[in-house]
């Protein structure tokens, strides 16, 4: 049923709207406004919309806390349990990098997941309206190291988040902070548990793409492309310029990432062996979370890349 599921998110262009007691969000509506989501929180403006709901910014009506409000669409119950298992999995969690929920509440086809409201941008869209090449190589240390704590921090948990990508990254516009979000394909792995496919092809893991269970080997690889975007702005490779997704997958399991192209070139030496070892393609080969935040680049302020070293 899971994969089937994960088939129609890849693939399904529902939209979803929602009555607010608010006039500014009128146009949205298909709820009354007397229902427990609108009474508790006043939805404002619109953050982002998916394939299945809308996320919105609003505050608890309680004490005028600031929360962003998630809110899907759920004709079936399979979604339901989806933003039940979210909630489940994120109400346990608490880390500085991981967004923070606060409430769940359901309603007549649709669900809600409240979080602690951190920023409005992610990863991709800053990128895409200031740092179109990558983000400053200042900011690739501190934020790079904020991102595989949050992930370790998952990892220690035995829980496998499944769709690490530069869309479930949150950012700030000043390159201070990030959170990572959408918990909604996570699932803590349990003894004699494997896990389905799930989560954005595009990051999807070698072995996950040639039908394995997804593991925290396969949330390494969405790490490392997560951790190329952020430095080079774009990935090595997309789905959407491959003929299928057979020969997308061939080329994913047998062609190793190049860092040694000129826009890598002024980026720290260290940065791009985090990125290097999180895309190998035998997912053996590829360090835990924990490993990988023990680099001598985290430590070491001198490792720098320079041309002649890689030319």
């Amino acid at each position: 049923m899971e994969s089937g599921l994960w088939r129609r998110r890849c693939l399904a262009k529902t939209q979803l709207t929602v009555l607010t007691d608010d006039a500014r969000n009128a146009e949205h509506g298909l709820l009354p406004a007397e229902n427990p989501l609108t009474t508790a929180y006043e939805l404002d403006k619109i953050l982002g919309r998916g394939s299945v709901g809308f996320v919105y910014r609003a505050r608890r009506r309680a004490d005028q806390r600031e929360v962003a409000v998630k809110i899907r669409h759920v004709p079936e119950a399979a979604v339901i349990q989806s933003c039940q298992q979210e909630f489940e999995v994120l109400k346990k969690l608490e880390h500085p990098h991981i967004i923070k929920v606060i409430d769940f509440v359901v309603l007549e086809g649709q669900a809600a997941l409240i979080f602690d409201f951190c920023c409005e941008g992610t990863l991709r869209s800053v990128l895409k309206q200031s740092w179109a090449a990558g983000l400053p190589v200042a900011s690739l240390k501190p934020l790079s190291q904020k991102l595989l704590d949050a992930v370790n921090y998952l990892h220690r948990r035995r829980i496998v988040h499944r769709d690490i990508k530069p869309e479930n990254i949150l950012l700030q516009d000043d390159l201070q902070n990030l959170w990572l979000a959408d918990f909604n394909t996570a699932c803590q792995l349990m003894s004699g548990w494997s896990l389905t496919m799930t989560g954005t092809l595009d990051y999807a893991a070698p072995e996950v793409l040639q039908g394995e269970s997804p593991s925290e080997k396969s949330d390494i690889w969405g790490l490392g492309l997560s951790l190329h975007f952020m430095a080079v702005g774009k990935l090595p490779r997309k789905l959407g310029h491959y003929a299928d997704l057979a020969s997308f997958a061939a080329a994913v399991a047998s062609k190793e990432v190049n860092l040694q192209t000129q826009e890598w070139q002024e980026v720290p030496l260290g940065y791009c062996d985090i990125v290097a070892q999180c895309l190998r393609l035998d997912k053996t080969l590829r360090p835990a979370s924990m490993l990988l935040l023990e680099s001598p680049w985290f430590r070491d302020h001198s490792l720098k890349r320079a041309v002649s070293e890689t030319s």
